[in-house]
């Protein structure tokens, strides 16, 4: 069985080629991640943490209670 030139080179090729997409492919991932990531701590942190924002709306709630409470009286 002979292999030829031509063989090894388009199987060299070929590996090449998917180690090229791969890479670009985890870099492609990377920043999509860090886009989200930049894009969520750029915000108020009630808006991307729920045990915050649990704890933001009880103090809201609180504060307009006695924002109501106060005009009543």
């Amino acid at each position: 069985m002979s292999i030829d030139f031509y063989s090894v080179v388009c199987y060299i090729r070929h590996m090449f080629d998917s180690l090229v997409y791969k890479t670009l492919d985890a870099i492609i991932r990377w920043c999509e991640k860090y886009k989200k990531f930049r894009k969520t701590r750029s915000l108020p942190k009630e808006c991307w943490d729920e045990d915050t924002k649990k704890a933001g709306l009880k103090k809201w709630v609180k504060q307009r209670e006695s924002l109501i409470n106060k005009h009543v009286d």
